[in-house]
């Protein structure tokens, strides 16, 4: 028995690195603040930064859903939703 522990407790030290494809991750998001700095040498300073955002218990998208599903599931529903959200407020800029 105490040779298992023993052999149990060497894999769980372990040491995990995390690639950037992992979300939330730090490589994530470092590599996402590279992409902003490469757009930024690329195109120079924003004059504008708008961002949306979409509530995925909004009724509209609770109705879309099948039995069983929660938002997370229908990435597709929240991307038309933000598109809808996009043409209805440019309007506004």
């Amino acid at each position: 028995m105490l040779l298992q522990l023993r052999r149990m407790s060497t894999t769980l030290e372990k040491m995990v690195i995390l690639p950037s494809t992992f979300t939330g991750s730090s490589r994530q998001m470092h590599e996402y603040a590279q992409d902003a700095m490469t757009y930024v040498r690329s195109y120079r300073r924003p004059d504008l930064f708008i961002t949306f955002t979409c509530y995925p218990a909004w009724p509209e998208i609770k109705e879309e859903l099948s039995y069983g599903q929660t938002s997370t599931d229908r990435h597709d529903l929240l991307a038309s939703f933000l598109t809808e959200a996009t043409k209805v407020n440019q309007c506004f800029v």
